[in-house]
């Protein structure tokens, strides 16, 4: 995790992080910049939009492969190319679509956190905010089942 990028990736689409603008959220949701990724997804299954522009600073997606019982939960940043998988079923089955679906995210270029680099505080000097509060949704805490390709592998 490069917390300097991340730095200045808030910088660019926040203006000001002491004094945050979100209007970048939804110029980003009216673009449809990851409409290739959510296509991509595709292949595992049906793919929903759960993305609530009132309260998150990501897009939040769930992922329901065919082979799986449950659902993954996509979070695919608006601030850069940032992204957290859950996996909702946490079974052998689910364990390796999770790394082919980490594997796609990468392709794209994005960086996927594991669960204890996002509490990370990002301007110690200022907020308490953490990466994840930043990077994805103010209002909640990480999901538990996180999911990095340490563990899976």
């Amino acid at each position: 995790m490069d917390i300097a990028k991340i730095k200045g990736d808030i910088g660019v689409n926040y203006i000001n992080p002491r004094v945050p603008e979100y209007k970048f959220v939804n110029d980003l949701l009216e673009s449809n910049i990851y409409q290739d990724v959510w296509l991509a997804l595709q292949v595992f299954g049906q793919v929903f939009d759960f993305t609530d522009a009132n309260d998150d600073v990501a897009f939040f997606w769930l992922v329901k492969p065919i082979e799986c019982k449950e659902r993954f939960s996509v979070q695919l940043s608006a601030v850069g190319r940032y992204a957290v998988i859950v996996d909702l079923e946490k079974s052998a089955k689910s364990a390796a679509t999770g790394l082919q679906i980490f594997s796609l995210l990468e392709s794209f270029g994005f960086y996927i956190f594991d669960h204890s680099e996002l509490f990370t505080p990002v301007f110690r000097e200022f907020s308490h905010k953490t990466v994840y509060q930043w990077l994805f949704s103010e209002v909640s805490r990480p999901p538990p089942q996180v999911i990095s390709k340490q563990k899976y592998d």
